[in-house]
C-alpha cells in the first residue's frame, strides 16, 4: 500500500503537507495542492478508511464511536461455561474495560458452535470487524486451531493452545 509518507518522499514534502492537500486544505497553495494530488493518484495511493475514521474524530475531538471487536475466544463443552471460572471471567471483565476504554469493543465468541469449521469461523470474525482474538484458557483436548491467523492480532492466556504458537499472557 502506498501511504502519504510514500506521497511526501516523492514529492520533498512533509507528510503533513501531503494530509493538508488532499484535504484540499485552504493553508496550502492550490498549486500544491494540484501537485499532491496529481503525485497520489499516480502512486497509487488510497486512504485507509480506518485511519480517516480515527483521524477526523481527533481532528474534532469527539469521543471515539467507531468500535473494532476484540474476540475473547472460548472452547468450554458448554457455551458459558467459561464465566463459571473466575480466572476466565475476571480476564474477560478485565480485557473489556481496558479495550473500551481504547475503542474496542470484546465480545465473546464460543468455539464451539454447532456446524463452524476452522475456515467459517474466519470468515464470521471477519466479517464482523474482528481485528483480534484473545483465546481464554481453553480445555486440555483443544491442541491446534487452524484459521486464517494474517488476519488477526492474536494472544492466548495460558497454554493450553499448542498449534499455532502465538504471544501468550500468563500469570505466576
Amino acid at each position: 500500500m502506498i501511504s502519504q509518507n510514500d506521497v511526501a518522499r516523492t514529492l520533498g514534502l512533509s507528510q503533513t503537507a501531503v494530509s493538508l492537500a488532499l484535504r484540499n486544505s485552504p493553508s496550502i497553495p492550490k498549486e500544491t495542492i494540484a501537485r499532491v494530488q496529481q503525485a497520489a493518484t499516480s502512486l497509487g495511493y488510497r486512504p485507509d478508511p480506518l485511519i480517516s475514521v480515527l483521524m477526523a474524530q481527533r481532528r474534532k475531538r469527539l469521543p471515539a464511536t467507531y468500535k473494532a471487536k476484540i474476540a475473547f475466544l472460548t472452547g468450554h463443552p458448554e457455551r458459558n461455561h467459561w464465566e463459571k471460572s473466575p480466572y476466565s471471567a475476571g480476564c474477560f471483565s478485565g480485557a473489556r474495560a481496558a479495550l473500551s476504554t481504547r475503542g474496542y469493543s470484546c465480545e465473546p465468541f464460543w468455539l464451539n458452535e454447532p456446524g463452524i469449521n476452522n475456515q467459517r469461523l474466519s470468515q464470521i470474525l471477519w466479517s464482523q470487524n474482528v481485528q483480534g482474538l484473545i483465546f481464554a484458557p481453553l480445555p486440555i483436548d483443544t491442541s491446534s486451531i487452524q484459521i486464517e491467523w494474517e488476519r488477526f492480532a492474536a494472544v492466548s492466556l495460558d497454554y493450553s493452545l499448542r498449534s499455532p504458537q502465538i504471544h501468550r499472557v500468563v500469570d505466576d
